[in-house]
């Protein structure tokens, strides 16, 4: 064993000694588990070791190493079932499986399961695989139809389950898949943040838009109850400032909240009347205290000279330079001079007690309230009870007035204090909120925002009440302004944009009008006009943002248009919805026809049918589409398991069949001539009746038949040529005993004895009978030197007729008789052909000579046994 090198000289000796195959087995291990061992270069030896070994589990290491095409000759030859099933199982080729099913078919059970069970598992994954891919190219469409489709609410939903659909079938995608999908997924993404960028703008919009509307609001608001304010209560002068102020601050807050949006003509007529009373009632208080001092001069002079016209005259020239707004409270001052002219001229009705009851009542109840919202520090109700305060005290007689003016003066002394207050304390925070803006102002960020920024900052300073400091305040205006520049600029672009989205719609109305007045609706495209409603939708929904009060007129019209174009396309859905319903009546009556074929023709062609059927509504389509698939599934379906009862009835009749031919392989095995041409004929007619065997399987057995039939023919020929033989031993034998009574005629030659053991030809039995009474009766027609001469010419023409050698000594003589026999063929067609049947002649004639010696019949018998095997072999 030591000397061995080779794996190939192991194998070669293995299958020599099965009785050292284990210890050279093990020596074959060893020399393949050497690391130098050059594994794939032996692999054809390897395999045959593995195919002869009788020990199980010793190869299973080595078996896992095979390449595939040396597995597959391993299952379907390997000795062992163990490595049959080994090599089998680790088999992955779809075509080599294939393979090995059909080549273990009705051979190897348990590799044949094992090829079946991987086969269809391979086929079970390739579908699935299909399937995943075909999902994943409609989900592709859907993430396609989805980037054409509008941005709505559900778009981000939509995307996310389209994304969660690829990702459940993403390990089937194509590498052009996968990009098709990274393409798609960054496009409809962008389209999203867009969508949301867009909404995000609107609302900053919108949300401007309100903001500023607040803003017009409180601005009138505030210049309304300033003047409700004076309307009771005097403007001092220390005041006439912080009135100037808050009328440049409201009409600063007035201008910024019309940059969004232009404010109705009435807002503005309303607001500029407000403010051009409240700048009257400034400019008269201003000419009121410019002159107070000449006033209480003249005051003076007439309080101490009553009776003196000169000084009444005075101090009337001094009232008529003043013109003071009508309905508005006036400086105690100046209603002292009034009443002090007054007092000069008649006497004015004096108010009854009963409304001067009144009166003290509510001017004592504004003073209560006045100074309990005092103590409690709230400015805005000290204020509304100060402004309900002047009120009453306008319409109340001198004498009260004069009565309630210390408390009068203690209470607005103490309401300007609270109001200092509240300056001291807001300041800070007006003047964080003017830093807040200028930083604003150095802040690259989107114009929406932006203006978002502002807006909040602008309305904390209205929440604190702005401020009667006129630097700080321009401080913020300024500010403002400059912060609220670039998004002024982008709120043109914006208006801009809405002017060409309205044009664009009114585009899409005069076209999608000229198209329902033009089209032939007779014969229309219906593909085309759904198409064509459906991106006018998209088209009008992407002009957007538009100016909704100039949208409302095309808009109507737009409806009006749609509306009309829809009428006509669910027209057309209705009718194509009654057809598929008929198309459904139909499929559901096939479903009863026991003619599948005749089924299966009329369904294919209601299916294309459905398909040449127009448009219907996507819902509707749907659930017909279910109905009628359903009855359709149900006509495949017969079909379908009429197909496996076929399919059964001919692998019945081929398991019959292969039945059939084992067993008629056995019989032409065993030489059973008789019993295989009764058992082949009763095949043959089986076969007929055998219809249902598929055509492969029937050109299989085909084969096989005429395998057999070819075996018979063999077996027949075989039996013929014993036969013949033995026939010829027997005219030797008879031959014989007849050349034995000629040699000694005193021999007894028996009818028992002379006897034929078999039967011979008729003709044949006639010239033996003839030969016996000739040697009887010494009557032989050649003897001597004719009858060796005859004998040997017989020899030789046998020898020419069955086309073998003759001796070489008698070359010469067999030349002759060739020459004689060409020379006679010219003249006699019956010598032109040699047949068994002439050599069988010259042979009998042969042995009817007995007159010739025992050394030429010895020598020449030989030759002529030759040629009649000779002559028997060529039939």
């Amino acid at each position: 064993m030591n000397a061995i090198q080779t794996l190939h000289d192991l194998g070669k000796l293995s299958l020599e000694n099965t009785q050292l195959r284990p210890l050279i087995e093990e020596r074959a291990l060893t020399l393949i588990n050497q690391p130098n061992f050059d594994f794939f270069n032996h692999v054809a030896d390897i395999r045959s070791l593995i195919t002869h070994s009788s020990t199980g589990s010793r190869w299973s290491d080595i078996i896992k190493k095979l390449p595939p095409e040396a597995l597959t000759t391993l299952a379907t030859e390997a000795r062992l079932a163990e490595y049959r099933v080994q090599a089998a199982e680790l088999i992955d080729d779809e075509n080599t499986l294939e393979s090995l099913e059909k080549q273990a078919k009705n051979k190897d059970k348990r590799v044949f399961q094992i090829a079946r069970k991987k086969l269809h598992a391979l086929r079970d994954a390739k579908r699935q695989h299909d399937e995943a891919q075909q999902r994943l190219r409609h989900t592709l469409d859907q993430f396609a139809g989805l980037l054409r489709a509008e941005a709505d609410k559900m778009y981000e939903p939509k995307l996310q389950l389209l994304h969660k659909k690829w990702q459940e079938d993403c390990h089937a995608a194509l590498a052009s898949d996968q990009r098709e999908y990274n393409d798609l997924k960054v496009l409809c993404q962008h389209k999203l943040d867009e969508a949301k960028k867009l909404a995000e703008q609107a609302r900053l919009r919108q949300s401007l838009i309100e903001t500023q509307r607040e803003e017009r609001a409180a601005a009138l608001g505030a210049l309304k109850d300033t003047l409700e304010r004076f309307t009771h209560t005097c403007c001092e002068s220390s005041e006439i400032a912080a009135l100037d102020a808050l009328i440049k601050t409201q009409e600063n807050r007035w201008n910024e909240a019309c940059q969004a949006q232009d404010p109705s003509s009435s807002e503005t007529s309303e607001f500029r009347q407000r403010v051009a009373t409240l700048k009257e009632y400034r400019d008269s208080t201003n000419a009121f205290w410019t002159h107070s001092e000449a006033i209480e001069r003249c005051m003076q002079n007439l309080i101490d000279n009553p009776a003196n016209e000169a000084y009444v005259n005075d101090l009337s020239r001094q009232l008529n330079q003043l013109v003071w707004p009508a309905g508005y409270a006036k400086p105690a001052a100046l209603t002292q001079a009034y009443e002090l002219l007054q007092r000069s001229q008649p006497v004015a009705p004096v108010a009854s007690k009963k409304n001067e009851h009144k009166i003290n009542a509510d001017i004592a109840e504004c003073i209560q309230l006045l100074e309990k919202a005092l103590d409690s520090r709230s400015l805005k109700e000290s204020q509304q009870h100060a402004k309900r305060l002047y009120a009453s005290l306008q319409s109340a007689p001198a004498e009260l007035k004069k009565r309630y003016a210390p408390a009068m003066a203690r209470l607005m002394a103490a309401l300007d204090d609270l109001k200092d207050w509240a300056g001291f304390a807001t300041n800070p925070k007006l003047e964080e909120l003017c830093t807040n803006m200028e930083l604003l102002c150095a802040t690259s960020i989107e114009p929406q925002l932006k203006a978002e920024k502002i807006k909040l900052l602008q309305q904390e300073w209205k929440q604190l009440g702005g401020s009667a400091n006129q630097q700080l305040w321009e401080r913020f205006k300024l500010a403002s302004d400059r912060a609220f520049e670039p998004c002024k600029r982008f709120f043109e672009e914006e208006k801009a944009l809405k002017s060409t989205n309205l044009a664009k719609r009114e585009t899409i109305c005069t076209e999608l009008e000229m198209f329902i007045r033009h089209n032939n609706w007779t014969q229309a495209n219906w593909k085309a006009v759904e198409e064509i409603a459906q991106a006018a939708r998209q088209d009008w929904k992407a002009a957007y943002p538009i100016e909704f009060k100039n949208n409302r007129e095309v808009q109507k019209k737009f409806n009006v248009l749609l509306g009309e174009l829809d009428e006509k396309l669910n027209n057309e859905r209705e009718q194509n919805k009654q057809k598929k319903q008929a198309l459904i009546t139909q499929a559901q009556a096939l479903t009863h026809d026991t003619d599948i074929a005749h089924a299966i023709r009329q369904i294919k062609l209601l299916q294309a049918q459905w398909k040449s059927i127009g448009i219907t509504h996507h819902k509707d389509d749907r659930q017909l589409w279910k109905t009628f698939r359903t009855h359709c599934d149900q006509v495949f379906l017969q079909r379908d398991e009429l197909n496996m009862r076929e399919k059964d009835k001919a692998s019945a009749a081929t398991d019959a069949a292969n039945q059939l031919i084992a067993k008629l392989q056995h019989l032409s095995q065993a030489d059973c001539v008789d019993e295989l041409e009764r058992q082949l004929t009763m095949a043959r007619q089986e076969m007929e009746s055998l219809a249902a065997i598929p055509g492969v399987q029937r050109e299989q057995i085909q084969q096989a038949l005429l395998q057999i039939t070819n075996r018979l023919d063999q077996l027949r020929k075989s039996a013929r040529h014993k036969e013949t033989l033995t026939m010829w031993q027997e005219i030797a034998r008879k031959s014989q005993l007849c050349l034995e009574k000629y040699q000694t005629p005193s021999m007894n030659l028996s009818d028992g004895e002379y006897q034929s053991r078999i039967s011979l030809p008729p003709p044949v039995e006639t010239r033996l009978a003839s030969l016996r009474d000739k040697t009887t009766t010494a009557t032989l027609p050649l003897t001597g030197d004719a009858a060796e001469d005859r004998a040997q010419y017989l020899c030789l023409l046998a020898e020419i007729l069955a086309g073998i050698e003759s001796p070489p000594e008698y070359q010469a003589q067999r030349m002759q008789i060739q020459v004689n026999r060409l020379s006679g063929a010219f003249n006699t067609a019956n010598q032109a052909a040699s047949t068994p049947q002439d050599v069988a002649e010259a042979a009998l004639e042969w042995y009817e000579l007995i007159g010739i010696s025992s050394a030429s019949r010895t020598t020449q018998e030989a030759r002529i046994q030759a040629a009649v095997k000779a002559s028997i072999g060529s039939r």
